[in-house]
């Protein structure tokens, strides 16, 4: 069994605004995943009702950061976007950037990338090509 990875370009649909928006979306090339880890490498949290107005900011703030990273991130890895006009025409990238409305929609673009970007820690050990050490540092991870 060998594992057979996918580096190419994918078809990608999520919801915004009640519209079905569609894309193409390639895997992080190593220097656009190491400028999203800082924000991906934890889980952020949901807004709660308990949280103080301090973490709902520093909440959003992390947000806004990671947004503001699409216009250097999208153009090798997000084409085709349909399903959305800003004024008549497809937003570019720094509108999906720039503009606070497309926060949702740039974030969930993002965390698809992210996610397709890395190896599954299970189809990591159905490698045949997996060295000890790292099948090891699966083991434990799980």
């Amino acid at each position: 069994m060998s594992l057979d990875l996918i580096i190419g370009w994918q078809s990608f649909e999520t919801e915004f605004r009640g519209e079905t928006i569609t894309m193409e979306v390639r895997p992080f090339k190593r220097k656009a995943m190491l400028a999203t880890l800082p924000y991906l490498s934890k889980k952020m949290p949901d807004i709660k009702d308990d949280m103080t107005e301090d973490e709902i900011g520093d909440l959003a703030d992390k947000g806004f950061e990671l947004q503001g990273l699409a216009s250097n991130l999208f153009p090798d890895h997000v084409r085709d976007i349909q399903g959305i006009t800003l004024n008549g025409r497809p937003p570019s990238f720094d509108d999906l950037a720039d503009e606070p409305m497309f926060l949702p929609l740039t974030l969930a673009i993002i965390t698809k990338i992210a996610s397709i970007s890395n190896i599954d820690q299970a189809d990591a050990k159905n490698s045949e090509g997996l060295s000890d050490s790292m099948e090891e540092q699966a083991e434990t991870d799980q």
